[in-house]
């Protein structure tokens, strides 16, 4: 059984290289080598011994080039692949879409004929061709599962085509055991919150909203039933192997127009006026109101998922997604603390107006319920979706209960996930509160 997804902050530590391979024996010691650059493994060795290292070259006038199954061909430099992509310059390619790797090579060379399309093949510059499933790319080495090759070795990797179940009535292709499905999705997210509050002998409020989309073209997802358990795995992008795509802050409004009044000087040496003199009492407000607006796209977003259906009678399925801004490329917060900057804290009595950019400020400070508000998750469709966060979120968990959703993905069906709006008021002898919050992820088909 999957377990409640972890917060977003468990993100932080995601490593964009690392690629997501089986756990066992000489494979971990494998993906370990491809995330830090390092010596082969045992087994690799034992294969590939006769290979010697070579540094890797500059292309010069050699390009990384990906060709697609639909015919496409696309050209710029190779970051690297993983079980679930391919990252060629700032694009990100599902595998299952890529045909043809070629590495550093001229306008005009094609890959040598393949004699078996059912395998992974790995051509190298001196004419050796390996077959094998490929396990990764990265800057430094291309591995297979017969062996690593220093990446300056290998001139073309061409891809077997991935394995699909037999066509069928969904019903009969959901019954089908030992088959492997890849389905593509374009999964949309957006998010809205809201909040406003007043303080007890202050004039005016302090209000903040912002909405916010994050797109991810082609996410691959891939569906295995297991004979005899009848259990159905459903696998998608990981922490480590992340789907990417962008994200945008639609718009974002920050208005604090909340103020008090003091009394002031007024002149000739005293510091208020005295009563008797003729003359009344001065107030000035203590801080000017402020406000400012911020809108940006072409943010970073990663996004991972994973599901299972037991096949045991009264057990539930579980589905667990979440995405998010990229940890380093949130560069909309910069931006909202740079506008505040300018704006705000211009009193003459240097008093600064509220500092909080992603909630309500009296109300959190004195623990209202606007604060829980913004942080208790919603039950919906057998899932759990976590509120709208600056870090632009969409985060569905797992609850007790069944999974429709879990078993919409097995089943390659479009469909669609939300809070609704939700709202809260409250108020008090110390002020009143309104806040608002919405999210809705949508997994529509991608013919």
């Amino acid at each position: 059984m999957l377990h409640r997804i972890a917060r977003a902050r468990s993100l932080a530590n995601i490593t964009r290289r690392s690629i997501a391979i089986a756990a066992t024996g000489w494979l971990v010691a494998l993906a370990l080598m491809l995330a830090d650059g390092g010596t082969k493994p045992a087994a690799a060795q034992s294969v590939r011994g006769q290979i010697t290292d070579a540094p890797t070259r500059p292309l010069g006038n050699r390009r990384d080039i990906l060709e697609l199954r639909s015919g496409t061909r696309h050209e710029g430099s190779l970051q690297g692949c993983s079980a679930q992509a391919c990252a060629l310059g700032q694009r990100s390619f599902p595998r299952p879409e890529v045909s043809v790797i070629g590495l550093a090579v001229s306008a005009g060379e094609t890959p040598a004929p393949v004699a078996d399309p059912s395998q992974d093949t790995v051509q190298l510059r001196n004419g050796t061709v390996v077959k094998g499933k490929l396990l990764g790319i990265n800057s430094q080495a291309v591995v297979s599962e017969q062996g690593s090759y220093q990446r300056a070795e290998v001139a073309w990797v061409v891809l077997a085509a991935p394995q699909r179940a037999e066509r069928g009535p969904p019903g009969d292709r959901a019954r089908a055991c030992d088959r492997r499905e890849v389905f593509l999705y374009d999964v949309l997210v957006t998010g809205e919150k809201s909040g406003s509050e007043t303080v007890q002998r202050m004039e005016g409020e302090f209000a903040f909203s912002y909405a916010y989309s994050a797109r991810y073209p082609r996410v691959p997802v891939t569906v295995e039933r297991t004979c005899g358990t009848d259990d159905i795995k459903i696998s998608g992008p990981t922490d480590n192997d992340p789907h990417l795509g962008s994200a945008t802050l639609n718009s974002y409004v920050w208005r604090d127009s909340l103020t008090s009044k003091i009394q002031v000087p007024t002149g000739g040496g005293r510091a208020f006026s005295l009563k008797g003199d003729g003359r009344a009492p001065v107030f000035e407000n203590t801080i000017p109101a402020c406000g400012f607006d911020v809108a940006m796209g072409g943010l970073g977003a990663q996004i991972a998922l994973s599901g299972y259906i037991p096949g045991s009678p009264g057990d539930g399925a579980t589905l667990s997604m979440h995405s998010l801004v990229r940890p380093g490329e949130d560069r909309h917060r910069a931006l909202i603390q740079a506008r505040h900057k300018e704006e705000c804290n211009k009193s003459k009595h240097h008093i600064s107006n509220v500092g909080v950019f992603d909630g309500l400020a009296y109300a959190s400070a004195r623990g209202e319920g606007s604060a829980q508000f913004y942080k208790k998750p919603t039950e919906v469709a057998g899932v759990e979706l976590d509120p709208p966060l600056l870090n632009l979120p969409g985060i569905i968990g797992t609850r007790d209960g069944d999974s429709a959703e879990a078993r919409k993905l097995a089943r390659g069906d479009s469909f669609s996930v939300s809070s609704g709006r939700r709202t809260y008021e409250g108020a008090d002898n110390q002020g009143s509160v309104k806040a608002a919050t919405s999210v809705t992820v949508t997994f529509s088909r991608a013919r």
